[in-house]
């Protein structure tokens, strides 16, 4: 079985981001030697519609078994999030891979967030 660990800000029903997270976990769940969950700070999914646990610290999601036995971990971001930092620490034995699906606009986020736009 080859574990696979999405790590993203969130997985909302009509966001664009959300949507591709979506869609990778559902094609790698249709593959019989694949197994996938799902990592950020919110989701609009039940359990059956997608595996993703909230994780509110990066401490909780390192500590994770799961995260841990992942042969494959995937960071989905379009902007800063502190789960980023994890990169630096995924599982020695995994491969792991950046998505970077461009810096969200100013304008489509409330004014307090534009620093983590700079960031």
């Amino acid at each position: 079985m080859i574990n696979i660990s999405i790590v993203s800000l969130h997985c909302v029903k009509n966001d664009a981001q959300s949507n591709v997270l979506k869609a990778y976990a559902e094609w790698i769940r249709a593959e019989p030697n694949y197994s996938i969950k799902c990592y950020g700070y919110r989701t609009e999914y039940n359990l059956d519609e997608l595996d993703y646990q909230v994780v509110d610290r990066i401490d909780k999601l390192l500590l994770d078994p799961y995260f841990q036995s992942s042969n494959i971990v995937i960071f989905q971001y379009g902007i800063y999030y502190p789960l980023m930092d994890l990169v630096a620490l995924a599982p020695l034995h995994a491969k792991v891979m950046a998505i970077f699906h461009n810096v969200t606009p100013k304008e489509f986020i409330a004014p307090e967030r534009h620093g983590l736009i700079d960031k």
